[in-house]
């Protein structure tokens, strides 16, 4: 083995700290090549993460207003459980046409609840459909089909003819419109 006064290692004796700061300088660069290698993935996860703290950064400066928008929901939600109708409570589904009828002081001369069979699906809701004619002046019949639309009830009109009637005798004279409807009112299945 050469021992460091042998002509071979001449510059290392001569320039020592030339040659550990070049040992120094190689170990640096392999060790920048490795974290390099390493780098696109890191790099990626960091974008990751930034974008899900962001995210939820962006989740807890709305908060107030999620919190507000979730109790409207449950508010809305509260309402419509409270008011759809049970196809099996006979005397409060008429009840409800009944009222209408005394506020508006239309006449209800024909009320019948149609049968529709179950549809398919998972709803907690159907429709409960029903028939109804509906005599009276213009005004009244007006009156009754504002308060059938604002009443607490979900109603959809799915058939309706409207026509101006001669009054029979016996008949009043006023009651010179004629409304029929088909309607669904919102159920519990």
């Amino acid at each position: 083995m050469a021992s460091l006064t042998s002509p071979r290692f001449f510059w290392l004796k001569r320039y020592p700290w030339c040659f550990a700061f070049g040992a120094i300088g190689l170990l640096a660069f392999a060790g920048a090549w490795l974290i390099g290698q390493r780098l696109p993935p890191i790099e990626a996860e960091l974008r990751q993460r930034t974008e899900e703290g962001e995210f939820a950064l962006g989740a807890l400066a709305a908060s107030p207003v999620l919190r507000a928008e979730l109790a409207y929901v449950r508010e809305v939600t509260r309402r419509i459980e409270t008011n759809v109708v049970d196809e099996l409570a006979v005397d409060v589904n008429y009840g409800y046409f009944y009222s209408l009828e005394k506020r508006s002081r239309a006449r209800l001369s024909d009320l019948r609840p149609i049968v529709v069979g179950l549809p398919e699906g998972r709803s907690p809701y159907k429709h409960v459909s029903f028939s109804l004619r509906l005599t009276g002046t213009y005004p009244q019949v007006a009156e009754f089909l504002r308060q059938l639309e604002i009443g607490p009830r979900l109603v959809r009109v799915t058939n309706f003819s409207f026509r101006r009637r001669t009054p029979s005798p016996g008949q009043s004279a006023d009651e010179n419109v004629a409304l029929d409807l088909t309607l669904d009112l919102l159920g519990k299945r």
